[in-house]
């Protein structure tokens, strides 16, 4: 069954033309799917079907459960995504002293870092879990590109307006590339072969 990598149209030109994904940053990891995923990330134009044997042994595939976010948290963090930590708020309970609290007695309460620390974790816990549709695989080493030999990249799913796919094929020819381009809408609706 392929992965799937999606990005943007300038960056698909990128990655073609350079024969490897990279990361976002120093410390980002490269992730690929087994499913098609264009909801959650910012370039969505273009979906590269990756053959796993030209990737084999570079990846590692995430686990969705406790015990694998506890092993690998850096993966499991970059997984997670950024998005939840705007949305989270610590309990309320973690900044309110407890019951019999005297400030004038006791001083000015402050709340517990452990607490406030776990009440964190378990928030990208939930990140994390709630990921597990995207059925990720993400290379093993923070920084490190994804190497893409000639042939790993089985076809290109064009998900822009109309037109977009013309684009693509120009980016292609520019290349001097054959790789099957489809629209979205003629793509299957489930993994298959390509």
């Amino acid at each position: 069954m392929p992965l799937y990598h999606t990005t943007s149209f300038r960056a698909m030109e990128a990655i073609l033309r350079e024969g490897a994904l990279r990361p976002g940053g120093a410390e980002g990891f490269v992730s690929l799917s087994g499913r098609v995923v264009v909801g959650d990330i910012s370039g969505r134009d273009v979906t590269l079907v990756v053959d796993p044997d030209a990737v084999a042994g570079m990846l590692m595939r995430v686990e969705y459960d406790e015990a694998w976010f506890d092993a690998h948290p850096e993966h499991a963090a970059y997984v997670a995504g950024d998005g939840w930590r705007s949305q989270f708020s610590p309990p309320d309970s973690l900044h309110a002293p407890p019951d019999g609290w005297d400030e004038g007695a006791d001083g000015e309460y402050w709340p517990d870092d452990d607490a406030e620390a776990a009440a964190w974790r378990e928030g990208e816990l939930d990140a994390f879990l709630a990921k597990e549709d995207e059925d990720e695989f993400v290379t093993r080493e923070p920084g490190a590109p994804l190497p893409l030999p000639p042939g790993a990249v089985l076809a290109l799913v064009v998900h822009g307006p109309d037109g977009a796919a013309g684009l693509v094929e120009e980016a292609l020819d520019r290349l001097g590339l054959d790789i099957e381009v489809r629209a979205a809408a003629d793509a299957p609706a489930a993994p298959g072969p390509w």
